[in-house]
């Protein structure tokens, strides 16, 4: 056999050692190194696996890391929506809590119940508003509003605009001016009909008021919060003629789970709006033997025909609802 030249060893030996060569240079470039030089001789040779061993550990190790990164990012978002119907007797306060951890307090109910809604907050974790909304200037709705904006410090103030006159009215406006908070006016601004993004693919839609009525309860707040298919929708103190203008306008009215409109009064609530809402799950607001009589036996045979599951705040106290934006679990238990 002919003895090979000098020149024809080297190609035998690059051609070889090529692989070697491609991996090393991918590794290199995952790694953001310098390319590396041509490997010429068997000399050089000897260093090469223990680098493309450690190449190879380091590029495993990063890859581990940014699959590690991306399921942890992917767990954050996994955290639920969580809506808290708080037992505060013959009035209304709810606790809106975002996957991303926002806090937002729609009504504060009476007086009265002002030991049970922070014993409430306090054992949820809340020690801050993003977001206080008041749904109306009623005692029962925002009775402890100034006690709140005193004791959490709050980012934003949402009013309906309605001017109902009185100390607790101007005190609470006295104290948002004082501490600077910014201060929405749902009638003013126009807002009907408008989305907020509150991120991790929650949505609040403001659908009321959209006009100027005489009665307090016809200009409350009414607020669908959404995250994937799953739709909240809380009422307020809506009666008829705030009802008939929801379900003409423009908005899209459509939950899974509607809080009751006035502590499930008879004027709240009719056979109409419950097939355009088509709820699956209600919640009633009410005090246990109110001398109101809430809630009415009529809204109830209403929610009946309609299939719904209703959980009341008289009956089995505060009531939580979790939400994945699929499906929602509702405690306690229905009985």
């Amino acid at each position: 056999m002919p003895k090979k030249t000098p020149a024809e060893k080297r190609h035998k030996l690059q051609d070889a050692t090529k692989p070697l060569d491609d991996f090393d240079r991918l590794a290199r470039r995952r790694l953001g190194l310098p390319p590396p030089e041509k490997l010429v001789n068997p000399s050089r040779r000897r260093w090469l696996p223990p680098l493309l061993l450690l190449l190879l550990a380091a590029c495993l190790i990063g890859y581990g890391f940014h699959r590690y990164r991306g399921r942890a990012a992917v767990l954050a978002y996994r955290r639920p929506l969580v809506v808290s119907f708080f037992d505060v007797g013959q009035g209304d306060s709810t606790l809106i809590q975002t996957p991303s951890g926002k806090n937002i307090l729609l009504d504060t109910g009476p007086p009265s119940a002002s030991a049970r809604l922070f014993a409430d907050l306090g054992r949820l974790g809340v020690n801050r508003l993003d977001m206080l909304i008041t749904s109306h200037p009623d005692q029962d709705h925002y009775g402890n509003s100034l006690a709140v904006l005193r004791r959490l410090p709050t980012a934003t103030v949402v009013d309906s605009g309605f001017v109902k006159g009185g100390l607790t009215q101007e005190r609470l406006l006295a104290e948002v001016k004082r501490q600077n908070i910014p201060f929405v006016n749902v009638t003013r601004q126009h807002l009907a009909g408008t989305r907020q993004d509150l991120g991790d693919g929650v949505t609040l839609d403001y659908l009321a008021p959209m006009t100027t009525s005489p009665s307090a309860n016809d200009n409350s707040i009414i607020l669908k919060i959404a995250l994937g298919r799953v739709g909240f929708l809380f009422m307020g103190d809506a009666e008829d003629g705030e009802r008939a203008s929801l379900l003409v306008g423009g908005g899209d009215p459509q939950a899974m789970v509607l809080k009751v409109a006035h502590h499930g009064s008879r004027n709240g609530t009719d056979d109409a709006f419950l097939a355009r809402v088509h709820p699956e799950v209600a919640v009633i607001s009410c005090g246990l033997g109110n001398r109101y009589g809430h809630p009415n036996q009529v809204t109830l045979d209403a929610l009946r025909r309609a299939g719904v599951n209703v959980w009341r705040t008289d009956l089995q106290g505060t009531i939580s609802v979790q939400t994945d934006g699929k499906t929602c679990k509702v405690s306690p238990p229905a009985k």
